[in-house]
């Protein structure tokens, strides 16, 4: 799968948990620790995807420096 393929669901969850702290900075809702708990999934698994994706342009720019699990 292209790196490309990545960074767009990547970007649309980042901006969801963006919406999601918006929305809990204007409205406080009952469950306010798991909506807290769903933004920080939210914010944080993306920048993993994006240095995944990196990590895979790399590889696949220069393979000779690749490990063999990665070939």
């Amino acid at each position: 799968m292209p790196a490309r393929a990545v960074r767009w669901p990547a970007g649309v969850f980042l901006l969801g948990g963006a919406g999601r702290l918006l929305s809990l900075a204007v409205s406080r809702p009952a469950a306010m620790l798991f909506q807290l708990a769903l933004a920080a999934i939210e914010l944080a698994l993306p920048l993993v995807f994006f240095r995944l994706a990196d990590a895979e342009e790399r590889t696949r720019r220069n393979p000779g420096n690749a490990t063999p699990a990665e070939r």
